[in-house]
């Protein structure tokens, strides 16, 4: 292949090479996987490459290596995956979803992705005697698919039109993403066809400004759901825009694994059913000691969303939803409205937890969990609940500032150790709820 170099040696301009003729909208034009990939391939023969995408491509699976940034002109310019191959547009050379973390430096910067959804099927059958961790990384349809890999980054990048995940993340170290629109014009019913979607064993996560729509989870950190034993710590959200999402943020841990420091702030927009799912969503294999997850310390802040247009009807749609074991949950400028049906602003514990919502086989305890200037809205046509508390265990409840026309606390079979009032600016709390052991006021 002949590129006569224009800058340096890393960079190369694609349309130098390899003519574009598709649409990152309609697809079309004709296939350049092999064209393309051969100067992907150039970050081996180079130490490295600097690519510019100034058009756009019909293509297969591209395979990214290390020490390589993509750069999209605008978002006109990008890639669109080829019809009926249900497999991911981008992986990385080297997708190990454990183990050693082989890739390093891989950057996108602007152009659109997409993922061609209604011509892709959502996974495809697994080889007999694959194992659980192999067969999410590699069978799952995800857009992109990023596993083994240090220092990643997304920035000013359209992910659009995924068929399960537009980006599955896992073994992964120093993430960045900032300025990610997840587009999904073709969403279909319950078929998770979720946004951003991240793994253990991982650490040091940073996301900002991440805006879109999902047919399920907008934001998954799920660290031990493939293997049962990995860990997710030092996560940073800041800036979250949902657009009608089916759901909004989940946050998992259910076997051995512990999803630790994190930290979700600013987030606003509206969603069909679930604002935040903070739960194990229990394996029935996992064995007695192993099936509740960890959740170490967790912390919300500044969140206004409106829940409408619900879509499931086999539990009621709410805001917070809490099971499983969890250290310190700290949720902080919390204002809530739901605008048609009846809603719930917090589930805590027993069949609010459960794999398929079968419940009957509940462990929730929860250490502390803080909520501070909560701000519920009541629609008096509407059936708006507060904090409903199942059969679980909370040691400590702090509520510190609260404005509510809504019955606050409601338990069934839930017990409260010590419930903190610190500031009850409607005055709803004012006797002691069954299932609460001591009322403290301050």
């Amino acid at each position: 292949m002949e590129i006569k170099r224009k800058f340096d040696r890393f960079t190369v301009i694609l349309s130098d090479v390899v003519s574009p003729d598709s649409n990152v909208n309609i697809g079309g034009g004709t296939e350049r996987t092999k064209e393309i990939q051969s100067v992907l391939d150039l970050a081996v023969e180079r130490g490295g490459l600097h690519l510019i995408v100034d058009g756009a491509y019909y293509t297969d699976t591209l395979k990214v290596h290390s020490h390589t940034t993509i750069e999209c002109v605008n978002e006109s310019c990008g890639f669109f995956l080829k019809d009926h191959v249900t497999r991911s547009l981008i992986v990385n050379a080297n997708c190990r979803p454990n183990g050693e973390r082989l890739d390093e430096d891989i950057h996108f910067i602007g152009g659109t992705y997409n993922f061609n959804c209604t011509k892709q099927e959502h996974h495809v059958e697994v080889p007999e005697g694959t194992d659980d961790v192999s067969s999410m990384a590699e069978y799952g349809n995800t857009g992109f698919r990023i596993f083994g890999v240090k220092n990643f980054s997304l920035y000013n990048v359209v992910l659009k039109d995924q068929r399960t995940y537009a980006l599955a993340c896992g073994n992964a170290e120093y993430v960045n993403m900032e300025n990610v629109r997840i587009e999904l014009p073709n969403i279909m019913f319950a078929q998770n066809q979720d946004g951003l979607h991240f793994f253990g064993e991982s650490r040091f996560i940073t996301l900002r400004n991440i805006c879109g729509c999902a047919g399920d989870d907008l934001i998954a950190f799920a660290c031990d759901e493939l293997d049962g034993v990995s860990s997710i710590t030092d996560v940073l959200v800041d800036g979250v825009k949902m657009n009608d999402s089916d759901q909004g943020i989940r946050l998992l841990s259910h076997g051995k694994g512990m999803l630790d420091r994190v930290i979700i702030r600013n987030v606003t927009g509206t969603y069909k059913s679930y604002g935040f799912f903070i739960n194990p969503w229990v394996n029935p294999q996992y064995k007695e000691d192993e099936r509740y997850g960890h959740i170490g310390s967790i912390t919300i802040e500044n969140v206004d969303v409106k829940q409408q247009g619900r879509k499931y009807d086999y539990t009621r749609p709410m805001l917070f939803r809490l099971g499983g074991v969890i250290d310190t949950l700290r949720l902080f400028d919390i204002h809530f409205v739901n605008s048609d049906c009846g809603s719930d602003f917090m589930q805590i514990g027993s069949d609010y937890i459960f794999f398929e919502e079968k419940g009957n086989d509940c462990k929730t305890q929860i250490k502390n969990l803080l909520l501070k200037d909560i701000h519920i809205e009541k629609d008096e046509k509407l059936d708006t609940r507060g904090i409903v508390i199942k059969e679980s265990a909370i040691d400590n409840l702090i509520i510190d500032g609260l404005l509510t026309d809504v019955t606050p606390i409601e338990t069934d079979g839930g017990k409260v150790k010590n419930l903190f009032v610190l500031n009850d600016y409607a005055k709803k709390i004012d006797c002691q709820p069954e299932g609460v052991d001591n009322l403290i006021r301050r």
